[in-house]
This record gives C-alpha cells, sequence and structure tokens, in this order.
C-alpha cells in the first residue's frame, strides 16, 4: 500500500494560543483540537498513541507527554474515562496505549475548538461565515517538519528554532496573502508587536526573519525598527536552518544616499590649481574616508 503523502500536513494556530501556551503546547494541543472538533459537539473524544502525535508534530515522546500534562494542568485538556464494552475486551490494546482525551474547562481553550469546528464546517459548506468565530487561524504546515533522511533530523536548539520558524513564516504568510487579497500592497510588523504576540524574545525574532530570508521563504526590508514584507514564497525548505543565527537585521536607509562630492580633473594648461571651493571638498571626502 502507498503512503500518504504528508508534506502538506497542517496544524490551525491563533495568536491568542500563545498568551497561554509554550511552542510545543501549541503544536500538541492544534492537533489534538483539530480531532476532538470534528464532529458536534465540538468536545468529542481524541485518541490517539504517543507515537502518532510525534509522527505529526515532530516532537519526541517525552516532550509530547510533557506538554499533555501541562495542558491538561491548565485545563486546556482533560482526561477521558474509558467505557469498556464485554464485546471488545479481546482488542484493546491500542486504547490501552492511546491517551483518552478532549477539549478542557479553560475558556480560551473553548472559544478555539468552537472557532475551529466552525472553520472546518466553512470549507465544506458553500456558504462561508456559516457559524460566526470569534477566532482567526492561520495553518502551520507541520508536514515541512518530515525528515526523508537520518542527516536531515535536527535536535535541540535547532529543533526549537525550526518549529517557530515554522510559526512565524505561517503567520506572516497568512496576513500577507490576505493583504493582497485586498488590495493591500504591503504587510508591516515591528519587532517588539512580534515579539509580544508570540512571547519569544526580540532576539528570536530577529534570528528567524534571517534564517527564513536566507532562502527566500520570506522577502523584507527592515527599517524605523519595523518589518515590511516585500514578498514571502510556500516554506520549501527546513533542515538546511540549522546553520549559524544571526539575530542583527540589516537596516534600510531611507531615501537615497547622499553621494561624496567628485573631484573632477581640470586640464593642466588651464589652472594647474584647484580653487578654494575644489580644495574645500577635497579636504571634506578625505577626512570621510579616513
Amino acid at each position: 500500500m502507498k503512503n500518504r503523502d504528508t508534506s502538506s500536513d497542517v496544524v490551525f494556530m491563533a495568536t491568542g494560543q500563545f498568551e497561554h501556551l509554550t511552542d510545543t503546547e501549541c503544536y500538541v494541543f492544534s492537533h489534538i483540537a483539530f480531532f476532538a472538533c470534528q464532529q458536534s459537539p465540538y468536545n468529542r473524544t481524541f485518541k490517539q498513541t504517543t507515537r502518532a502525535i510525534c509522527n505529526k508534530v515532530r516532537y519526541s515522546p517525552n516532550a509530547v507527554r510533557n506538554a499533555i500534562r501541562s495542558l491538561i494542568d491548565k485545563k486546556f485538556l482533560k482526561k477521558v474515562e474509558r467505557t469498556i464494552h464485554p464485546k471488545e475486551d479481546r482488542f484493546t490494546f491500542y486504547d490501552d496505549i492511546a491517551h483518552h482525551l478532549t477539549i478542557g474547562d479553560h475558556d480560551y481553550a473553548k472559544r478555539f475548538a468552537k472557532s475551529l469546528q466552525r472553520a472546518v464546517v466553512e470549507t465544506k459548506s458553500k456558504f462561508k461565515g456559516v457559524g460566526g468565530r470569534d477566532v482567526t487561524f492561520f495553518p502551520v504546515n507541520v508536514g515541512r517538519l518530515r525528515q526523508e533522511t537520518d542527516t536531515d533530523a535536527v535536535s535541540g536548539n535547532q529543533s526549537k528554532h525550526v518549529h517557530k520558524a515554522l510559526i512565524l513564516h505561517a503567520y506572516l504568510y497568512h496576513n500577507h496573502k490576505w493583504n493582497l487579497e485586498k488590495g493591500r500592497r504591503k504587510l508591516s510588523r515591528s519587532v517588539s508587536f512580534l515579539s509580544g504576540m508570540l512571547q519569544w524574545s526580540q532576539n528570536t525574532i530577529r534570528r528567524i526573519l534571517n534564517s527564513l530570508q536566507s532562502f527566500s521563504a520570506l522577502e523584507f526590508i527592515y527599517e524605523d525598527a519595523a518589518v515590511c514584507v516585500t514578498s514571502m514564497n510556500p516554506m520549501l525548505r527546513l533542515k538546511s536552518m540549522a546553520g549559524k543565527l544571526t539575530a542583527t537585521l540589516k537596516q534600510t536607509l531611507s531615501g537615497k544616499p547622499k553621494k561624496a562630492p567628485v573631484l573632477l580633473d581640470r586640464p593642466a594648461t588651464t589652472n594647474p590649481r584647484p580653487t578654494p571651493a575644489e580644495a574645500a571638498a577635497y579636504l571634506r571626502d578625505y577626512q570621510r574616508r579616513t
């Protein structure tokens, strides 16, 4: 049987998540919430093993288990008691090793799940806005986290950087596309705004922007402490990001740079000595260069 192509797999995130959850928790919760809201009611039982979740979000088993425990403590998720039927006693192995979870009692978690359910219904319906939702989502392409070979694997801080880069790219890509559809020519966000929204340090934001620009996923102009996105491309490469990280954005100067005065050669036969104005211009240019 041919394996399904997972390169286009996504999870749906929203900016409000980062006020409550870490990056790992956002990935795990978004994955679980999508399956928990597929049918009405929005909080149906999610049942998957740790390995299945790892295959989706590309975190280690320990990271996934810790994230689930934290999400339960924060009341974003809650465990569901299993009901065992006598006729199914022989086929309980998967149930024994799987997580049985549903959406918890946290206010934002319930808003997120209800809005995601309505968004899923909208994609299958001819009528947009059928339910009305107060959470806006952007798709994060987790399919790009799948390693093709053993040499593609990243670990530690490199993995954290890659996961963060996918989130920031997805947010900017979604908003840039929205602006183009509305006839707006550019998308501008300050580094401090992105830092506050995603709850990351400003240096982290700068490192990710430089990484995205290094392999043409993002083109931007940095001016007056703001990032103006000029063009964006779908994410195609990730593993090459695990190189040197740069936390300094190249400042773009406003307007045209002033040119140093050029001293024209004068024919020696007409006036071998420069005029006072030419001498002063030459001195200023010499001092600037030295």
